[in-house]
């Protein structure tokens, strides 16, 4: 029998509505790849050990592709460049979702569209973490001292949590001291152990795992309470500074124009994997995450809300980086 025009198109149009909500069904069909920029940190180990979990959950691979460098642009760049199928995933904190917007003259994607968000997985909260050789065993102590001899402080790179926080403490604390970027992690670490450095911000999973001996110590930490991993430092409002926060976020993006039905089964699917109690007691608290767990709508206002906070402090800053 002879289809009208008519009929061609109603059946055209159900197929396209029909599609999606298909595909998402059948989601995952082929490896899936996670690709973020911090190799060997915390960051990597809860990544790794999500996407084992989602390996279980989907029956297909889940590879974990790490991109350091360039304040996560190189791994950003390389998931908004991907095929918007949900089979390319990023991971990565605010300096992607908040700051590079802001801090680079220019990105090689567009991050307003190349790139939507998922899901706002963690808090980080960071704290003022010191070499151990310093003399200063107190908050007050430590200020105190730098006010009297300027001191170095170190970071992932210009930008970072790590630069801006600090930055955010010095002016907090009325003291200047002097930023060293590093381009490797691992040597800034070092050169911190090794007392090179006196300072940066970093989450508990520093401090718990380099404590023991003195080798770093945490003097304070953000958040509202004493962290359960460090039961004995105090936060930042208990020595003076209640209107001071740093903190990290870390969350996942795909490439844009992915279905959101494919948008929606990588949120629920890491939701499960992350809210599950022994995944919680086991990975989550242990390297210093706080589960969040937005929706794609949520982590786009969250955005949305505290990215010009995040310009005003880069430009405060007089900070600025060419790509």
């Amino acid at each position: 029998m002879k289809r009208t025009f008519t009929q061609i198109v109603r059946a055209a149009v159900a197929a396209t509505l029909i599609a999606p909500a298909a595909f998402a069904q059948d989601y995952p069909s082929k490896p899936v790849t996670i690709i973020h920029a911090y190799p060997g940190f915390a960051f990597d180990a809860v990544m790794r050990a999500a996407a084992e979990k989602l390996q279980e959950k989907w029956g297909q691979p889940v590879v974990v592709d790490t991109r350091p460098g360039a304040n996560e642009v190189i791994s950003a760049n390389t998931v908004a460049q991907a095929a918007p199928d949900g089979y390319t995933i990023f991971a990565g904190t605010e300096s992607t979702f908040l700051n590079n917007p802001a801090l680079y003259a220019s990105l090689p994607y567009d991050p307003a569209t190349d790139l939507e968000p998922v899901s706002q997985l963690f808090n980080v909260q960071f704290g003022l973490l010191v070499r151990g050789s310093i003399e200063a065993q107190t908050a007050d102590e430590f200020i105190a001292q730098m006010k009297e001899s300027t001191g170095t402080f170190g970071s992932f790179g210009v930008g970072h949590i790590m630069h801006l926080g600090m930055e955010k403490l010095n002016t907090a604390a009325g003291i200047e001291m002097k930023h060293v970027p590093y381009s490797n992690g691992g040597q800034m670490l070092q050169d911190m152990l090794g007392g090179q450095i006196d300072a940066t911000v970093a989450s508990t999973v520093l401090a718990t795992r380099f404590g023991e001996g003195g080798k770093l110590r945490m003097l304070a930490m953000n958040g509202a309470e004493r962290q359960a991993a460090l039961p004995d430092v105090p936060t930042f409002a208990e020595v003076g500074f209640p209107e001071l926060e740093i903190y990290s976020i870390a969350g996942i993006a795909v490439p844009g124009g992915t279905p959101s039905e494919i948008k929606m089964a990588i949120y629920e699917a890491f939701a499960e994997v992350i809210s599950d109690p022994a995944f919680e007691a086991e990975i989550v608290v242990p390297n210093g995450y706080e589960a969040v767990l937005s929706t794609p709508e949520e982590f786009t206002s969250f955005i949305a809300d505290e990215s010009p906070a995040a310009a005003d402090l880069i430009e405060s800053l007089g900070v600025s980086l060419a790509q």
